[in-house]
């Protein structure tokens, strides 16, 4: 039996589960796994497994209003070893049948799995789980549910170790030289645009690899029901150090669309406005357009404005490259987009690119 001791996490009653992941991310030093088990466990059960390996652990009370009398949760944090951390929930304690539910462990490489998956096998033979396997490649989506926003983890298989192939030479060195500008920047807004199907929506997967941010991805019938809704800012303040990517943005900020002043105005308030010092806020919005005239000029102009990068289609070189990587036999003999060698793929296998 290992020995217990209270572990001061600093935990955000409210925000558990969210603070949980960021003090692993931040214990990790990198962005950490999860498996979710999707099951539920008698609590005596349950504990004589888990504290057999606890090392050190958080917790407190939840306390329920019911008609008949208070619900009393009890809300975990458990270290089992300096690179996993396991999370749960004690539901009304006060009943001798109680039960552990939410069941998450963070861990931090592929090699911790191997003990979580002795601990699970111990809890029960055939519990569901579901595996994240990645430290990179992890987006948030947002959405709206009968609570109002919410987040949903966006999980694909992109060819990260061979992105530069997918990509024209310039824009890739451009990429780089924002990431570099974005990680010296507290708040900011970069700007990327081209002609569809050059790869910007795809880009933010090796974006997400490369900054220690919480990304949150929102696509373009969700700009209005975030930018535009008073109780965003309070929303994105949950999260530390957040990356918000604002995809085909051509209408809903269009130098020429006069409902886009608006949604501009609402956009600059959270990287230039008066209460923006409370937030550490990285925007990207994504354009379908070539001319970055056709984006509106208080975007491009902002106070805050960290780079802006044109995607270009690839050389006829580049296309050629990119063909072989793929498994294809096709030929370019121009410049080509990036989405018309994607489509003549004839196999689907595991070099994707979001597409």
């Amino acid at each position: 039996m290992k020995n217990k001791i209270s572990l001061n996490l600093n935990i955000n009653k409210d925000d558990s589960s969210i603070n949980d992941f960021l003090f692993c991310w931040s214990v990790f030093e990198t962005r950490p796994n999860k498996i979710l088990v999707h099951d539920s466990y008698l609590s005596e059960d349950f504990l004589k497994i888990i504290n057999s390996e606890t090392i050190e652990k958080n917790e407190f009370s939840e306390i329920l209003p019911d008609e008949e009398c208070d619900i009393v949760n009890r809300k975990v944090l458990a270290k089992l070893s300096e690179t996993i951390y396991l999370s749960y929930v004690l539901i009304d304690i006060n009943q001798p049948d109680a039960i552990v539910s939410e069941i998450t462990f963070f861990y931090k490489s592929e090699k911790d799995k191997e003990n979580i998956d002795v601990i699970i096998k111990g809890l029960v033979q055939d519990c569901e789980v579901d595996y994240e396997e990645s430290e990179t490649n992890k987006i948030n989506a947002i959405g709206l549910s009968n609570n109002g926003l919410e987040l949903e983890r966006v999980d694909t298989k992109v060819d990260l170790d061979s992105i530069k192939l997918f990509y024209n030479s310039k824009t890739m060195e451009d990429i780089n030289k924002t990431v570099k500008k974005i990680k010296k920047s507290q708040t900011g807004i970069s700007i990327l645009f081209g002609e569809r199907g050059t790869g910007k929506t795809s880009i933010i997967h090796y974006l997400a690899s490369k900054l220690d941010r919480i990304v949150i991805f929102v696509p373009n019938n969700m700009i209005e029901h975030t930018i535009n809704n008073p109780d965003f800012r309070k929303f994105i303040k949950k999260y530390n150090k957040v990356m918000l990517v604002l995809d085909d943005c051509e209408m809903s900020f269009n130098e020429y669309f006069v409902k886009s002043n608006f949604i501009v105005n609402n956009l600059l308030q959270l990287v230039d406005g008066f209460l923006s010092d409370t937030i550490d806020l990285s925007i990207v919005v994504i354009f379908n357009v070539e001319d970055e005239e056709e984006i509106d000029h208080n975007l491009r102009n902002s106070n805050n404005l960290i780079d802006m990068v044109y995607f270009d289609e690839l050389t006829e070189n580049e296309a050629n490259e990119l063909s072989v990587h793929i498994g294809e036999k096709s030929k370019f003999k121009n410049k080509a987009k990036l989405i018309d060698i994607i489509k003549k793929r004839k196999v689907l296998n595991n070099k994707k690119l979001g597409f």
